[in-house]
């Protein structure tokens, strides 16, 4: 299940409550954390926030990532300074900047600009800034 990993939000609570806004979710809080589950255009998703670290994840079936990833990105003004990362499933064959082994796995890993992606068939692990990760929105609108 592809997930995305956002860290350095600011004002997690606001950005939380702007993502589900609109959205039928359920939700359990903690004094720890803020778990929800919701549903984006019939996709079911998962949203956790963790208030000690203040990074927010979001897991989603294959067929939502480009909807989550579109709503994050119309909430700007929380993710200025915000790191993106995450591991989604796409298809293609690209260039290599070169491989790394972590674990005994070998990854084919590509720069691009505010992105950086590592391989895995069929994941891939991203690692991008705001800007980025409107690049990979185009990226995905463009395999439509």
């Amino acid at each position: 299940m592809p997930v995305i990993k956002i860290i350095g939000v600011g004002f997690p609570n606001k950005f939380v409550n702007a993502f589900l806004k609109g959205l039928p979710h359920k939700s359990k809080e903690s004094k720890e954390r803020f778990y929800a589950e919701f549903k984006l255009e019939g996709s079911e998703c998962r949203l956790l926030h963790d208030y000690a670290i203040g990074d927010v994840v979001i897991w989603m079936p294959h067929s939502a990532v480009l909807l989550v990833l579109k709503r994050i990105t119309q909430l700007s003004n929380h993710l200025q300074n915000a790191l993106f990362v995450g591991a989604i499933e796409l298809e293609g064959e690209g260039r290599s900047d070169g491989y790394v082994t972590i674990a005994g796995k070998t990854l084919r890993f590509i720069q691009c600009g505010n992105i950086w992606l590592a391989e895995d068939n069929p994941l891939v692990f991203f690692s991008a800034d705001f800007e980025g990760v409107m690049s990979i929105i185009e990226s995905l609108e463009g395999d439509k």
